[in-house]
């Protein structure tokens, strides 16, 4: 049977075969059969769901450019070379459920496929084929119900001495890892004097993204109230690609965020240095926080790969520069900072997703939390029979021991 390929003149033979009955075939005829010229249904017979997806990607003008980028990769990597021959008109949640079974089992050529990757990939084309949907182009989305495992959000796990002994010895490290308190403060001690040491220390102490810290401007900046507003973000540049200020990646990251007195003297230090650094060069001064001497601001990817360079001349554990954030957001808990200001300062757009990713908190702060649940107890004379009262580890709380 010959199909027009999306009202072009080019036509392309369908072979379907394999059927166990003639009635099989007639039903699988049926679904591909041309309706009238020109109907939504004539294309869903008439193209792939690569076809499909390669369309839906390049209009999506409403989403923002990240979400338009990791749009492309997943259909790119992985939907379109699955989906390559398979009509959108064939598509059902069967074929799906069969389709990602084998992703994960076979991978894409010899690379694996991780599940949270599957996950995403997944949402992907639930995504376009909702828009599918709208546009008349399916009766009903085939990838409405999951077909995967469950996935959870990695949590952040700290790099305790145990971890990092293990680490040495195998290279295993967890997905997501953060540093503790002294962990930190080797890091920046050890770099004080490096050209990006503000941007990481903003990080660090306040939570931001990569992308946040490389848009910042000074005139969201108001050293004096101790706040700052993140306005816009910069896009990762590609080879041969400028770089591009864009909005922040959700609603909810547009916002005032407080300055610790710290944090305002080291922004004081640098834009001092900053406007040395500029008179010397003879640059204009562009208004970035962290600008290049042609006034253009850094790069994020650049951030990320001197970060790296950076952790391991300290001979630390490693970790993501995105994990610096998640290491910010961890040492809050760990100062009894609650949940909830913790959402506000990461500017996240639910606390779901703040407890859901920092819910293990530092190790020493969970002690200290038992030792304190335990002292409430213990405070009005109820005693384990053998065991005796004794100081706890912070010289505050009582512990119970076995006598």
């Amino acid at each position: 049977m010959d199909l027009p390929r999306g009202g072009v003149a080019e036509r392309r033979r369908v072979r379907r075969g394999g059927f166990g009955s003639r009635r099989e075939a007639a039903e699988a005829l049926g679904r591909v059969r041309v309706p009238a010229a020109g109907s939504a249904a004539a294309v869903a017979v008439a193209v792939t769901v690569a076809d499909w997806l390669e369309l839906w990607v390049s209009t999506r003008s409403r989403a923002g450019q990240s979400t338009r980028r990791y749009y492309r990769l997943y259909v790119r990597r992985y939907l379109v070379p699955i989906f390559r021959l398979t009509l959108l008109a064939e598509l059902d949640a069967p074929r799906v459920k069969e389709v990602f079974a084998r992703l994960l089992r076979d991978g894409i050529g010899a690379r694996p496929v991780s599940l949270a990757s599957a996950h995403a990939a997944f949402k992907t084309l639930r995504t376009a084929l909702n828009a599918a949907v709208t546009e008349g182009y399916l009766a009903q989305n085939p990838a409405r119900c999951g077909c995967l495992p469950t996935y959870r959000r990695p949590r952040a796990v700290v790099w305790t001495e145990e971890l990092i002994a293990r680490w040495r010895e195998t290279g295993e490290r967890p997905p997501v890892a953060v540093w503790t308190a002294p962990q930190v403060a080797r890091f920046l001690t050890a770099h004080r004097d490096h050209p990006l040491y503000v941007a990481y220390h903003l990080i660090a102490f306040r939570g931001m993204r990569r992308g946040e810290v490389a848009g910042l401007r000074w005139i969201d900046v108001d050293l004096d109230a101790g706040l700052m507003h993140v306005t816009y973000q910069v896009q990762p540049a590609g080879r041969g690609r400028a770089r591009a200020l864009i909005d922040p990646k959700t609603n909810s990251s547009r916002a005032w965020v407080a300055l610790d007195a710290v944090t305002v003297h080291v922004l004081r230090e640098h834009r001092a240095r900053q406007l040395r650094m500029l008179t010397a060069f003879g640059a204009e001064d562009s208004g970035f926080v962290f600008q290049m001497t042609d006034g253009t601001p850094f790069d994020p990817a650049y951030l990320t790969r001197t970060f790296q360079t950076l952790g391991q001349r300290c001979g630390l554990p490693p970790i993501r520069l995105h994990d610096l954030r998640h290491t910010a957001a961890s040492l809050a808990l760990q100062a009894g900072v609650s949940l909830k200001i913790v959402q506000e300062t990461l500017r996240h757009s639910s606390i779901v997703l703040t407890a859901d990713t920092y819910v293990s908190v530092l190790p020493d702060a969970a002690r200290e939390a038992a030792d304190a649940t335990a002292a409430l107890i213990l405070k009005h004379g109820c005693l384990v029979p053998g065991t005796t009262r004794v100081r706890g580890r912070t010289g505050s709380a009582t512990a119970v021991l076995a006598a």
